[in-house]
């Protein structure tokens, strides 16, 4: 069967993601969208000239993760989860890839809402 146009879109959208292509092949439309929105606000965000890193300084954040024992999850000021480092699966048995584009406040207890909020300096 032809690819329509729309899926040849979508599979090109899915190979400019930065994940690897065993990840990208296997998403839904739904999932190509939400990770390439949340890639163009994490590059927004980083885009500053005083956020700019090198190889050197991501090198850096792998040994900062491995000794801390952690993983990295960058957060907008609503709750959007825009980065999590690969290894967040280890921690919380969920993958970068269901994570990235979804909203913190979903995966947290209602109780603990109002602090994150106040930590995000939340916009309402």
């Amino acid at each position: 069967l032809p690819i329509s146009e729309e899926s040849e879109l979508f599979l090109e959208l899915a190979g400019l993601l930065p994940l690897p292509r065993s990840v990208t092949s296997h998403m839904d439309k739904a999932s190509i969208m939400r990770l390439a929105i949340s890639y163009v606000r994490l590059k927004r965000l980083a885009s500053t000239d005083e956020n700019k890193t090198d190889a050197a300084d991501a090198s850096h954040v792998r040994l900062l993760l491995d000794a801390l024992k952690g993983f990295l999850m960058v957060l907008s000021q609503t709750g959007e989860m825009l980065f999590l480092s690969d290894n967040v699966n280890k921690y919380l048995g969920l993958t970068q890839v269901d994570l990235i584009g979804q909203s913190l406040f979903d995966y947290t207890h209602p109780c603990d809402e109002e602090e994150i909020k106040e930590f995000l300096h939340f916009k309402h």
